[in-house]
């Protein structure tokens, strides 16, 4: 897609200038690696702020009529949203990835024994709640922009809960133990886990993609 790269690379240096939120995460993490014993959730935890700063190069790019300007440039509506989808999930990704190896390296330096297993359903969980608050938080920012998308995703999230316990209700009045059903998911094995998380997030993030390009292509900039 033309200026795939070029978007990829502005995104890249807005989140380089970010050098002080980067460090604060780092620090944190670092912290809790240095005092907890069991620190597993040092993971999600870089997963997740990362995801959050992803989502503010829409903000960026909206700042003082920022996307009036940003599509005089040679690339469609639709490449601009592809890329926010592309840098979140390979930036992701990235991230898990190098908090998973801190956690080892911790591990090995205290030598505790490495929980594998633990130490992977922990970076899949990670990998799709971030990815998953990435999927909602993308269309509701276009949709609503900077401002009214803050309460707009509480309610989407609120939604999103609900929409759970009452899947566990119903379950429930089905005759069916959700928590049993979990656990068989989780012993299913690492390999049938990780097909899993890779269909749910590229269901979630396809699905929205699609409304994101098609809010993106109604908006008047």
């Amino acid at each position: 897609m033309k200026g795939l790269k070029g978007l990829f690379i502005k995104d890249c240096k807005l989140v380089k200038n970010q050098k002080q939120f980067l460090l604060m995460i780092l620090c944190f993490c670092v912290l809790f690696l240095v005092i907890y014993q069991d620190s597993l959730f040092v993971i999600s935890y870089a997963a997740i702020l990362f995801t959050i700063l992803a989502i503010s190069t829409l903000s960026y790019d909206e700042y003082e009529n920022g996307m009036s300007f940003l599509f005089t440039l040679p690339f469609s509506r639709n490449t601009y949203v592809v890329e926010k989808y592309l840098f979140g999930m390979l930036g992701t990704v990235l991230i898990v990835l190098l908090s998973s190896a801190l956690e080892i390296v911790s591990m090995v330096v205290r030598g505790v024994p490495i929980p594998l297993e633990e130490l992977s359903l922990n970076a899949l969980a990670s990998l799709l709640l971030s990815l998953l608050v990435l999927s909602v938080s993308i269309p509701v920012h276009l949709k609503f922009g900077v401002e009214r998308s803050r309460v707009a995703l509480l309610l989407a999230f609120g939604v999103l809960f609900a929409a759970g316990y009452g899947a566990v209700y119903l379950c429930g009045k089905l005759g069916l133990d959700a928590a049993a059903l979990l656990e068989q998911v989780l012993h299913a094995g690492l390999p049938v886990l990780g097909i899993c998380v890779l269909v749910l997030c590229g269901f979630f993030m396809a699905l929205s993609c699609l409304i994101s390009t098609h809010i993106l292509k109604r908006r008047q900039f």
